[in-house]
């Protein structure tokens, strides 16, 4: 008898080694493209997604945030990397210091949020020490959740070390909070 059968319990035991991974997408208009993706990468994206699923609040703190207002016209956005939290996947923040198109006011910042399609939050917005909300946000395209005049940016800048906290808060989850870094 293998040491893989147990007649007396009636259990085969297999094993099995992934190699690879391949991902297959489809391209609109342009047919199949295929995309490896080493498993670590797979497995170590769904152990972020476990590991910040009690993460309530992101904080994304702006570094030399003088030197981007300067630099960025209006209408320009700055992008937080992906993230995850409260067991939602690839989150993302799009601040705009200066403004987007549709911001009204002057000297005001947009701020958005990206996720997935089919995701439900209710979240508050923050910048510096404004907080807006909590809104639900039902994300059913790729256009980011937020508000075109979201506050006056000047007013929000930490001048000590010239940096500006934008973040999330999201609701009905424990509280812990996940710091990112530009």
């Amino acid at each position: 008898m293998a040491p893989e059968v147990d007649r007396e319990h009636d259990i085969l035991r297999v094993g099995v080694n992934f190699l690879e991974v391949m991902h297959a997408e489809e391209d609109t208009g342009k047919g199949l493209k295929l995309i490896a993706t080493p498993l670590e990468q797979m497995v170590a994206k769904e152990v972020e997604v476990i590991a910040n699923r009690n993460v309530s609040k992101i904080i994304w703190k702006i570094t030399k945030i003088s030197e981007r207002l300067s630099g960025l016209p209006r209408g320009a956005a700055l992008w937080s990397k992906l993230f995850t939290a409260a067991g939602i996947r690839e989150i993302l923040f799009e601040f705009y210091p200066n403004g987007s198109n549709n911001t009204t006011k002057d000297g005001f910042c947009a701020f958005y949020v990206r996720c997935q399609d089919k995701v439900t939050i209710a979240l508050s917005l923050i910048v510096g020490k404004v907080k807006k909300g909590p809104i639900k946000a039902v994300f059913d395209s790729l256009v980011g959740k937020g508000l075109p005049d979201f506050c006056s940016v000047e007013d929000q800048i930490n001048t000590d070390d010239d940096t500006l906290e934008v973040g999330i808060e999201l609701q009905h989850t424990p509280e812990k909070m996940l710091q990112l870094e530009t």
